[in-house]
């Protein structure tokens, strides 16, 4: 069975994903796609330049997947004389309804937004099944479509079992397996991680405000900030820390290599989560595999993955009560008992073979 997927915006984890499930998919797998730049151009014409290329393409295919920055009503529109007679399946990585804006963008400011959410909206109706990588990426959407559609004078009436009886939950899948190649002993001093992307999105700031309190209250602890930096000048987000804790922070920036990223992750003992944005949360995945103890905001995708009604002590409502639960752990030296178990179901050797049942 050869499968066409379409990606617009192959950068990051998109594309991870999109090479992962090619090399390890029992069915040959074609990737269309675009850089990952420019997002909102991506939405717009990308599915103009990714038909194209489809059409151009001499195979032909059996299944197409799309992603979640792709109009798939103008994509399939534009290659109906191949793709008429193809079951297309969409799978949501984000969805625009949840992702926070910036303040400071102009569409935002004119009220101008709205049309990216339309177009997951109708992306979703146009697919014969719905595939979202998270329970918070889906109900997100889904059930907050019913609020967004208030906002227009017709008298469409949205209802959200429609999309419901063709979507499921089809997990991302995790190269976790490799981080076991470089295991390392815990060392005795908490050490606290950051493994997350420089973006405003995953609040590094509140991070910050975390390690600098702990440090005011004298508690003896180290710090390992790690993440990709993008292009938001969010270094100054950390700014303050390697005069701060000097010797204390063993390791500052980007990992050069998966071996010394890993290695960073088997030494981490704390990992205090403060993203305002996640609708799966990878790097947190990688580290709870790697038995770092997580300390999650009762927000988001997390109260769903780590089961929250079992494991309350592992959440924290607000800044103070993340410092609370952290500094209490530093002093008492009571280490939680580690998540790993959450973690490992994710790993490719699992999900892929869940990936090929439905793709059939």
């Amino acid at each position: 069975m050869n499968i066409a997927l379409i990606e617009p915006f192959f950068t990051g984890s998109h594309k991870t994903w999109a090479q992962q499930s090619q090399k390890l998919s029992k069915n040959p797998i074609d990737i269309f796609h675009l850089p990952g730049i420019f997002w909102k151009s991506r939405m717009n014409t990308g599915a103009a330049i990714l038909a194209k290329q489809f059409m151009d393409s001499p195979k032909q295919f059996d299944r197409i997947i799309a992603t979640s920055m792709l109009d798939l009503p103008l994509f399939l529109a534009l290659t109906r004389k191949k793709s008429a007679h193809i079951p297309c399946y969409y799978y949501f990585h984000e969805n625009q309804l949840a992702y926070p804006w910036s303040p400071k963008d102009r569409e935002k400011q004119r009220g101008t937004d709205m049309h990216y959410i339309l177009k997951n909206y109708t992306s979703a109706l146009a697919a014969d099944k719905v595939f979202f990588n998270s329970v918070y990426n889906r109900d997100s959407l889904l059930q907050g479509l019913t609020s967004f559609f208030r906002r227009f004078p017709d008298t469409y009436t949205y209802d959200p079992n429609e999309l419901y009886e063709k979507s499921m939950v089809l997990p991302i899948g995790i190269h976790l397996s490799r981080f076991d190649q470089h295991k390392e002993t815990k060392p005795e001093k908490a050490t606290l991680l950051w493994n997350h992307r420089w973006e405003p999105d995953k609040n590094p700031h509140a991070f910050v405000r975390l390690v600098e309190r702990l440090y005011h209250h004298g508690l003896d602890f180290n710090v390992i900030v790690a993440g990709e930096q993008a292009g938001h000048g969010l270094s100054g987000a950390f700014s303050s820390l390697p005069e701060l804790l000097g010797p204390r922070l063993i390791h500052f920036g980007y990992a050069k290599s998966f071996a010394r990223y890993a290695q960073l992750l088997h030494q981490a003992t704390h990992l205090p989560v403060t993203s305002t944005q996640d609708f799966f949360g990878i790097s947190i995945m990688e580290a709870v595999y790697c038995r770092a103890i997580p300390f999650l905001p009762d927000r988001l995708t997390y109260p769903s993955l780590f089961n929250k009604e079992q494991n309350e002590e592992y959440f924290y409502k607000n800044e103070d009560d993340l410092f609370e639960k952290i500094s209490h752990s530093i002093l008492k030296r009571n280490a939680l008992p580690h998540l790993r178990r959450f973690a490992a179901p994710y790993d490719w050797k699992h999900i892929i073979s869940q990936y090929d049942q439905l793709l059939k």
